[in-house]
Protein backbone atom coordinates (compact mmCIF):
# COMPACT_ATOMS: atom_id res chain seq x y z
CA UNK A 1 0.00 0.00 0.00
CA UNK A 2 2.90 2.38 0.64
CA UNK A 3 3.86 2.09 -3.04
CA UNK A 4 0.47 3.55 -3.94
CA UNK A 5 0.94 6.58 -1.70
CA UNK A 6 1.87 9.84 -3.31
CA UNK A 7 5.38 11.15 -2.72
CA UNK A 8 4.44 14.70 -3.68
CA UNK A 9 5.06 16.91 -0.67
CA UNK A 10 2.05 18.22 1.18
CA UNK A 11 2.23 21.79 2.42
CA UNK A 12 3.09 22.05 6.11
CA UNK A 13 -0.39 23.32 6.94
CA UNK A 14 -2.06 20.29 5.33
CA UNK A 15 0.33 17.87 6.98
CA UNK A 16 -0.28 19.47 10.37
CA UNK A 17 -4.03 19.32 9.84
CA UNK A 18 -3.96 15.64 8.85
CA UNK A 19 -1.75 14.69 11.80
CA UNK A 20 -4.01 16.64 14.13
CA UNK A 21 -7.06 14.74 12.88
CA UNK A 22 -5.37 11.34 13.16
CA UNK A 23 -5.49 10.95 16.96
CA UNK A 24 -7.61 12.03 19.93
CA UNK A 25 -6.30 14.77 22.21
CA UNK A 26 -9.21 15.84 24.39
CA UNK A 27 -7.00 17.80 26.79
CA UNK A 28 -5.47 19.99 24.08
CA UNK A 29 -6.97 22.67 21.88
CA UNK A 30 -6.51 22.75 18.10
CA UNK A 31 -4.40 25.88 18.50
CA UNK A 32 -2.05 24.13 20.94
CA UNK A 33 -1.62 21.04 18.81
CA UNK A 34 -1.22 23.17 15.66
CA UNK A 35 1.71 25.11 17.14
CA UNK A 36 3.35 21.98 18.54
CA UNK A 37 2.94 19.93 15.35
CA UNK A 38 4.38 22.76 13.26
CA UNK A 39 7.45 22.67 15.50
CA UNK A 40 7.64 18.88 15.17
CA UNK A 41 7.71 19.12 11.37
CA UNK A 42 10.32 21.88 11.50
CA UNK A 43 12.50 19.73 13.76
CA UNK A 44 12.16 16.73 11.42
CA UNK A 45 13.21 18.88 8.48
CA UNK A 46 16.30 19.95 10.42
CA UNK A 47 17.16 16.27 10.75
CA UNK A 48 17.02 15.87 6.99
CA UNK A 49 13.55 14.35 6.70
CA UNK A 50 11.86 16.11 3.81
CA UNK A 51 8.20 16.96 3.46
CA UNK A 52 8.09 14.41 0.62
CA UNK A 53 9.21 11.66 3.00
CA UNK A 54 6.82 12.79 5.72
CA UNK A 55 3.97 12.82 3.24
CA UNK A 56 4.80 9.41 1.79
CA UNK A 57 5.13 7.86 5.26
CA UNK A 58 2.49 9.98 6.92
CA UNK A 59 0.74 7.02 8.59
CA UNK A 60 3.95 6.12 10.40
CA UNK A 61 4.25 9.77 11.36
CA UNK A 62 0.66 9.77 12.66
CA UNK A 63 1.42 6.80 14.93
CA UNK A 64 4.69 8.27 16.17
CA UNK A 65 3.12 11.62 17.04
CA UNK A 66 0.19 9.96 18.81
CA UNK A 67 2.57 7.82 20.90
CA UNK A 68 4.66 10.88 21.80
CA UNK A 69 1.62 12.89 22.89
CA UNK A 70 0.42 9.98 25.03
CA UNK A 71 3.84 9.77 26.68
CA UNK A 72 3.94 13.52 27.34
CA UNK A 73 0.44 13.42 28.85
CA UNK A 74 1.51 10.53 31.08
CA UNK A 75 4.57 12.46 32.25
CA UNK A 76 2.45 15.53 32.95
CA UNK A 77 -0.09 13.53 34.99
CA UNK A 78 2.72 12.03 37.05
CA UNK A 79 4.29 15.44 37.65
CA UNK A 80 0.96 16.94 38.70
CA UNK A 81 0.22 14.00 40.97
CA UNK A 82 3.66 14.24 42.57
CA UNK A 83 3.12 17.95 43.24
CA UNK A 84 -0.30 17.32 44.76
CA UNK A 85 0.81 14.52 47.07
CA UNK A 86 4.40 15.40 47.89
CA UNK A 87 4.63 19.14 47.19
CA UNK A 88 4.16 22.09 49.55
CA UNK A 89 0.42 21.57 49.68
CA UNK A 90 0.57 17.87 50.53
CA UNK A 91 -0.51 18.51 54.13
CA UNK A 92 -4.09 18.37 52.95
CA UNK A 93 -3.67 14.66 52.14
CA UNK A 94 -4.75 12.44 55.01
CA UNK A 95 -6.16 8.99 55.77
CA UNK A 96 -9.41 9.14 57.70
CA UNK A 97 -12.05 6.84 59.12
CA UNK A 98 -14.57 8.89 57.15
CA UNK A 99 -13.34 7.09 54.04
CA UNK A 100 -12.78 3.42 54.77
CA UNK A 101 -12.73 0.38 52.49
CA UNK A 102 -14.35 -2.79 53.85
CA UNK A 103 -13.98 -6.19 52.24
CA UNK A 104 -17.35 -7.69 51.33
CA UNK A 105 -17.61 -10.94 53.34
CA UNK A 106 -19.67 -12.69 50.64
CA UNK A 107 -17.95 -11.49 47.48
CA UNK A 108 -14.43 -12.51 46.54
CA UNK A 109 -14.38 -12.93 42.74
CA UNK A 110 -11.35 -15.16 42.63
CA UNK A 111 -10.44 -16.65 39.25
CA UNK A 112 -7.41 -18.89 39.55
CA UNK A 113 -7.15 -20.28 43.08
CA UNK A 114 -4.23 -21.04 45.34
CA UNK A 115 -3.60 -24.78 45.52
CA UNK A 116 -1.24 -25.83 48.29
CA UNK A 117 -0.79 -26.34 51.99
CA UNK A 118 -3.35 -24.69 54.26
CA UNK A 119 -2.84 -21.02 54.95
CA UNK A 120 -4.90 -20.20 58.05
CA UNK A 121 -6.67 -16.97 58.94
CA UNK A 122 -7.54 -15.97 55.38
CA UNK A 123 -10.68 -13.81 55.41
CA UNK A 124 -12.27 -15.88 52.65
CA UNK A 125 -12.52 -19.65 52.27
CA UNK A 126 -10.69 -19.48 48.95
CA UNK A 127 -7.39 -17.73 48.25
CA UNK A 128 -6.42 -16.05 44.99
CA UNK A 129 -3.57 -17.58 43.00
CA UNK A 130 0.00 -16.61 43.86
CA UNK A 131 3.43 -17.28 42.41
CA UNK A 132 6.08 -19.07 44.47
CA UNK A 133 7.58 -15.98 46.06
CA UNK A 134 4.15 -14.55 46.90
CA UNK A 135 3.27 -17.86 48.56
CA UNK A 136 6.36 -17.48 50.75
CA UNK A 137 5.03 -14.06 51.81
CA UNK A 138 1.59 -15.52 52.51
CA UNK A 139 3.06 -18.27 54.70
CA UNK A 140 4.80 -15.74 56.92
CA UNK A 141 1.59 -13.76 57.27
CA UNK A 142 -0.81 -16.67 57.75
CA UNK A 143 1.20 -18.39 60.50
CA UNK A 144 1.97 -15.30 62.58
CA UNK A 145 0.08 -15.37 65.88
CA UNK A 146 -0.32 -11.59 65.85
CA UNK A 147 -2.56 -11.80 62.77
CA UNK A 148 -6.34 -11.78 63.17
CA UNK A 149 -7.11 -12.15 59.46
CA UNK A 150 -5.57 -11.40 56.07
CA UNK A 151 -6.59 -11.16 52.42
CA UNK A 152 -4.87 -12.00 49.18
CA UNK A 153 -5.91 -8.75 47.51
CA UNK A 154 -7.25 -9.22 43.98
CA UNK A 155 -6.22 -6.90 41.16
CA UNK A 156 -8.63 -5.13 38.82
CA UNK A 157 -11.52 -5.33 41.28
CA UNK A 158 -11.98 -1.68 42.32
CA UNK A 159 -15.27 -2.30 44.13
CA UNK A 160 -14.17 -5.41 46.00
CA UNK A 161 -10.44 -4.92 46.59
CA UNK A 162 -8.33 -2.34 48.39
CA UNK A 163 -6.41 0.06 46.15
CA UNK A 164 -4.39 3.29 46.21
CA UNK A 165 -4.62 5.69 43.26
CA UNK A 166 -1.44 6.25 41.25
CA UNK A 167 -0.85 8.87 38.57
CA UNK A 168 -2.01 6.48 35.85
CA UNK A 169 -3.83 3.54 37.44
CA UNK A 170 -4.86 1.84 40.68
CA UNK A 171 -2.31 0.11 42.90
CA UNK A 172 -3.56 -3.09 44.56
CA UNK A 173 -1.13 -4.24 47.31
CA UNK A 174 -0.71 -8.03 47.27
CA UNK A 175 -1.78 -8.58 50.88
CA UNK A 176 -3.88 -6.76 53.47
CA UNK A 177 -3.35 -7.89 57.06
CA UNK A 178 -5.44 -7.04 60.10
CA UNK A 179 -3.61 -7.65 63.35
CA UNK A 180 -5.25 -8.51 66.65
CA UNK A 181 -4.66 -4.98 67.96
CA UNK A 182 -6.83 -3.63 65.12
CA UNK A 183 -4.03 -2.12 63.05
CA UNK A 184 -3.64 -2.82 59.34
CA UNK A 185 -0.55 -3.77 57.35
CA UNK A 186 -0.43 -3.67 53.54
CA UNK A 187 2.30 -5.75 51.90
CA UNK A 188 3.46 -5.54 48.30
CA UNK A 189 5.93 -8.05 46.85
CA UNK A 190 8.13 -7.22 43.85
CA UNK A 191 10.54 -9.62 42.20
CA UNK A 192 14.10 -8.41 41.75
CA UNK A 193 13.47 -7.81 38.04
CA UNK A 194 10.83 -5.20 38.92
CA UNK A 195 12.28 -3.78 42.11
CA UNK A 196 13.84 -0.66 40.57
CA UNK A 197 11.25 0.37 37.98
CA UNK A 198 9.55 3.78 38.08
CA UNK A 199 6.24 2.01 38.67
CA UNK A 200 7.61 0.25 41.76
CA UNK A 201 9.13 3.47 43.11
CA UNK A 202 5.83 5.32 42.70
CA UNK A 203 3.85 2.56 44.44
CA UNK A 204 6.31 2.45 47.33
CA UNK A 205 6.11 6.22 47.85
CA UNK A 206 2.31 6.18 47.75
CA UNK A 207 2.12 3.22 50.13
CA UNK A 208 4.38 4.97 52.61
CA UNK A 209 2.39 8.20 52.29
CA UNK A 210 -0.85 6.31 52.97
CA UNK A 211 0.72 4.82 56.10
CA UNK A 212 2.26 8.08 57.31
CA UNK A 213 -1.05 9.94 57.10
CA UNK A 214 -3.07 7.30 58.99
CA UNK A 215 -2.18 8.42 62.54
CA UNK A 216 -0.49 5.11 63.31
CA UNK A 217 -3.37 2.88 62.24
CA UNK A 218 -2.03 1.72 58.87
CA UNK A 219 1.38 0.43 57.83
CA UNK A 220 2.97 -0.43 54.50
CA UNK A 221 5.84 -2.71 53.56
CA UNK A 222 7.40 -3.17 50.12
CA UNK A 223 9.33 -6.43 49.84
CA UNK A 224 11.83 -6.54 46.99
CA UNK A 225 13.02 -10.03 46.24
CA UNK A 226 13.23 -13.19 48.38
CA UNK A 227 16.11 -11.84 50.45
CA UNK A 228 13.79 -9.25 51.99
CA UNK A 229 11.08 -11.62 53.24
CA UNK A 230 12.20 -11.00 56.82
CA UNK A 231 10.84 -7.45 56.44
CA UNK A 232 7.33 -8.90 56.73
CA UNK A 233 8.06 -10.44 60.13
CA UNK A 234 9.80 -7.26 61.30
CA UNK A 235 6.82 -5.18 60.19
CA UNK A 236 4.32 -7.39 62.01
CA UNK A 237 6.38 -7.19 65.17
CA UNK A 238 6.27 -3.40 64.93
CA UNK A 239 2.60 -3.19 64.02
CA UNK A 240 1.56 -5.86 66.51
CA UNK A 241 2.85 -4.01 69.56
Amino acid sequence: MELLQTTAAWPVAKLVNEIDRSFAHAGLTDAETGIWLTRVIAELEKRGITLEKMTAHRHRLFRAVSARVNELEKQNRRKTYETLLFGDGSGAVHVTLASVFTFNPTKYPVGDRYQGLELPRHYYKEIGAMNGEEIDCAKLIAHDERVETWVRNLEREPKLSFWIQTSTDKFYPDFLVKLKNGKVLAVEYKGLNLSTTDDTKEKERLGKLWAERSDGQCFFEMVKGPNELSKIQDAMKTVGR
